[in-house]
């Protein structure tokens, strides 16, 4: 029973299977000491593990010993992590607002400031 399923990601003239496996993310936070990808860097060194991984399942060759490695063989490839991107389904992170939300706290904002603004003119003017 194949629970998981490898995605192809062709890079070049270079086909890579990536997989998502418990061994793939125990890898990827053993090298970074992180639980998410945060920046381009990170994203490579998911790609490698997702790779070897999908190596070992699909019973390829990877020849890749290392992070680095592994970059050197698609540095070249500027559409590598777009291509590994589509192929895995990254999500963009959510916003924690939204620009409408924003837009409403702008506004309750100037609103409070405003009321406080006043409610200091008039207790000014009565008690000066």
């Amino acid at each position: 029973m194949m629970l998981l399923k490898n995605k192809k990601v062709q890079v070049g003239d270079m086909t890579f299977y990536v997989r998502d496996t418990n061994r793939a993310k125990a890898g990827y936070f053993q090298y970074t000491g992180k639980n998410e990808v945060d920046d381009l860097s990170d994203g490579l060194a998911w790609f490698y593990f997702s790779a070897q991984a999908g190596a070992k399942n699909e019973g390829v060759d990877f020849p890749y010993e290392t992070v680095d490695s592994f970059i050197d063989a698609i540095d070249d490839y500027p559409e590598a992590m777009v291509n590994f991107a589509n192929a895995v389904g990254v999500q963009k992170k959510k916003t924690l607002m939204t620009k409408r939300d924003l837009l409403i706290l702008v506004i309750y904002t100037v609103f409070a400031v405003g009321l406080w603004e006043l409610i200091r003119y008039i207790f000014g003017i009565i008690f000066p």
